[in-house]
């Protein structure tokens, strides 16, 4: 397979690498780009399946969080970037400590919008409903209510919309692949828990992100290199809803020494 990606070089000496979640593209980091390209080099990923990268090698099941991990060490790899600050929204994150587990000196520091730190049993009755559903019922149903259970509030439409149109280019199997890396969501957030931060984390959640601030803060209060930052009246999506005060917290966060 090869990935789709866009890389912005601008002769700095650091680099920031884009992960976005399930179902996103590189287009979810267009309020990132301007911001970070004036201090960064920046490479931004379209995940396997998502955005331009949708040639995929179909015996491959089930998917795991670190075959995931490692499309993205290849590439890094295959660019010669040693090491990197990373960025990830949602699901992404749990790619950051993917990579860390396999390859911890290559992230500097980190930035997560909507960081998922823990996981609800609403959450997985809704991930296997989901997985089951896929097969006689169109998938983007699923992924609309989903959006609509994370994101539930009017301000939060912009981004919900955001999120469902760039789910379309979700192929059914492609998102039957995706949802069934919900079995490995428990052990990955035990994990980091238990393991403890080998790099600095800057958690950015929004005031009513109502599925998953709990957890962010539970973990930000435990891991000395974690800190966390709340947005108000934001959703889940932070980085397209608030996107102006979500830079300037991450770049402020990250240029400090």
């Amino acid at each position: 397979m090869r990935m789709n990606y866009e890389v912005e070089y601008n002769y700095h000496d650091q680099w920031i690498v884009f992960l976005h979640g399930a179902g996103g593209n590189i287009k979810t980091w267009k309020h990132q780009r301007e911001a970070f390209k004036s201090h960064y080099n920046l490479l931004l990923i379209d995940l396997r399946d998502h955005g331009e990268s949708v040639q995929v090698n179909d015996s491959i099941r089930p998917y795991s969080f670190e075959l995931i991990a490692q499309d993205v060490l290849k590439l890094l790899d295959e660019l010669r970037i040693p090491s990197a600050h990373f960025m990830a929204l949602s699901m992404g994150s749990l790619i950051i400590q993917k990579i860390a587990e396999l390859r911890p000196e290559i992230i500097e520091k980190a930035v997560v919008a909507g960081g998922i730190f823990d996981v609800s049993r609403m959450m997985i009755l809704f991930a296997r409903s989901a997985a089951f559903l896929s097969y006689v019922m169109p998938f983007r149903w699923s992924y609309w209510i989903f959006s609509l259970i994370i994101m539930p509030k009017k301000n939060h439409q912009e981004a919900r919309m955001i999120f469902i149109k760039q789910a379309k280019k979700l192929s059914p199997a492609a998102y039957r692949r995706w949802i069934g890396l919900y079995r490995e969501f428990s052990s990955m957030t035990k994990s980091f828990h238990l393991n403890g931060l080998k790099f600095p984390l800057l958690a950015v959640s929004g005031e009513e992100d109502y599925v998953f601030l709990d957890a962010a803060k539970r973990f930000s209060a435990r891991q000395t290199l974690a800190q966390l930052e709340i947005i108000p009246k934001s959703g889940h999506i932070v980085n397209i809803e608030k996107h102006q005060l979500f830079n300037q917290k991450a770049l402020d966060w990250m240029r400090r020494k």
